[in-house]
């Protein structure tokens, strides 16, 4: 198995109990069932390294997972259909160690008649089964309270690569590559099951689309790269659905709104439900808090995935966090976005305290964008408020391991090398725009590889329902 991306949503898995190692070099291991009952994968040590008892083990997988739909007459059928071999109904797996099994992508089910039956992909199962009665793995089982139950020898253990939350996971497959999505997560992984499979140079379609639904903005931000004023004009719904059309039939898995300020948009909630009417996830960033003290709040909490704060030089941090508390938002929905070069080292710091102090624990840092007023202001005499951060922010994070901190693309390419340093995996890392996403607004109806490259947008026909894939399949990639 090869891992090409890890993207860490706003929730975390817990770790598994059962072990599937691969052993590159071969092994000498057995069956051992001794300490199990029937198909009962618990707390209990037991080895699996014969194709059958294999079969057996992926068999109590799936049933743990049809079984919360389907009664057990039919989750046997699927799973005879699928493996040959009906499940133990009284079996069961240990609810740590349970694999998730994407569901199939709805136009998919004219394709595959076994995806209209049990939901699942039926071509991820293939591919899985395959994989696992590959004589080179082997499946422990033990628990962590025991010493020496967990297996802890050699080998490549990729049994946390197997297993995701199964509610809302969603699975594309591109060549040998496997992207896999959590919708309630965010979590994202792109994996093969494959030793060497072909090099992933982009993405066949984009998996996230940042999207603009608005140039109106009431802040005036001397540092906006996107120059937003109160003249500016909000997005034709006509044309947003015309875009999330055009998204669904390319499969893409989440869409960032943004503007402007997006909740100013007067069918913002509407728009919301537009793109996860389609399958899409949306999530946005806004600098406003108004929109928590709209009656419709809590609808466009359940509606988004997730949504971000963007600080301003004025800090609101702490009336934001009061307004979701007030609400009973869960705060893992909540992200705090920090611009970089707008804040002094001290600021920084204290920010951070600020945002742990008030129970948050999710920062994306945004590298400075030097378009639009933010290049402007870089340019003007005798200005002081831009604060150089390459010296200082590195030194800085090392130290603050209990905050969940992203960076944006812009960021990690001007400090890839701090990171690096500071122990930030290179599988978290993308310095390239147009590798996986792409950037849409809908104000002016321009695509292009990101939000801060204006020269390299193009028009895109909103009535055409190929016009977004046709230009992505003619963008470059391109690095920030």
């Amino acid at each position: 198995m090869k891992i090409d991306n890890l993207r860490l949503g706003f929730a975390t898995n817990s770790s598994s109990k059962h072990s599937v190692i691969i052993f590159q070099d071969g092994h000498d291991h057995k069956d051992d069932l001794i300490e199990t009952r029937g198909e009962m994968y618990g707390w209990e040590k037991f080895v699996l390294a014969g194709k059958e008892s294999k079969k057996r083990y992926l068999a109590q997988q799936l049933n743990e997972t049809l079984k919360e739909n389907f009664n057990q007459n039919v989750v046997d059928a699927i799973i005879k259909d699928l493996l040959g071999i009906k499940p133990d109904a009284q079996g069961y797996i240990d609810h740590q160690s349970r694999w998730g099994f994407p569901t199939a992508w709805p136009d998919n089910t004219q394709l595959n008649p076994h995806n209209i039956i049990c939901g699942i992909d039926h071509e991820y199962v293939m591919d899985m089964k395959k994989y696992l009665y590959d004589s080179r793995l082997v499946i422990f089982g033990g628990n962590d309270n025991e010493e020496g139950s967990k297996y802890d020898g050699p080998g490549e253990r990729v049994s946390d690569w197997l297993k995701h939350e199964q509610d809302d996971l969603v699975a594309r497959k591109e060549g040998s590559w496997w992207i896999l999505f959590n919708q309630v997560s965010g979590a994202k992984t792109v994996l093969s099951f494959k030793d060497n499979p072909e090099k992933r140079i982009r993405a066949e379609t984009p998996e996230l689309v940042d999207i603009s639904i608005t140039d109106y903005c009431n802040k005036g931000c001397d540092y906006c790269y996107k120059s937003s004023t109160k003249q500016g004009e909000h997005a034709k719904l006509d044309d947003i659905y015309y875009i999330a059309e055009q998204l669904k039939d390319m499969k893409v898995f989440e869409v960032a709104i943004g503007g402007g300020e997006p909740t100013a948009h007067p069918d913002f909630l509407k728009i919301l439900k537009i793109f996860r009417n389609s399958g899409i996830v949306p999530s946005f960033s806004t600098g406003s808090i108004s929109w928590l003290r709209d009656s419709r709040c809590m609808e466009i909490i359940d509606t988004c995935g997730a949504f971000a704060y963007s600080m301003g030089r004025k800090d609101k941090l702490q009336q934001f966090t009061t307004a979701l508390v007030y609400h009973y938002i869960p705060l893992n929905k909540a992200y705090v976005h920090i611009p970089m070069g707008t804040i002094t080292n001290n600021s920084f710091k204290q920010l951070l305290l600020d945002v742990e102090r008030f129970g948050l624990s999710n920062i994306v840092l945004l590298g400075y964008k030097r378009v639009g007023r933010g290049a402007q202001l870089l340019n003007r005499v005798g200005y002081k408020e831009y604060y150089p951060y390459k010296d200082w922010l590195a030194k800085i994070l090392r130290k603050n391991s209990r905050l969940n901190i992203s960076f944006d693309t812009v960021l990690i390419s001007e400090m890839q090398k701090d990171l690096t340093k500071i122990g930030t995996p290179r599988m978290l890392m993308h310095t390239m725009e147009g590798e996986t996403s792409m950037y849409v607004d809908a104000v002016s109806l321009q695509v292009g590889p990101s939000s801060f490259q204006p020269d390299l947008l193009k028009p895109f026909q909103q009535h055409d329902r190929n016009s977004l894939r046709s230009i992505w399949d003619s963008m470059d990639r391109v690095s920030v």
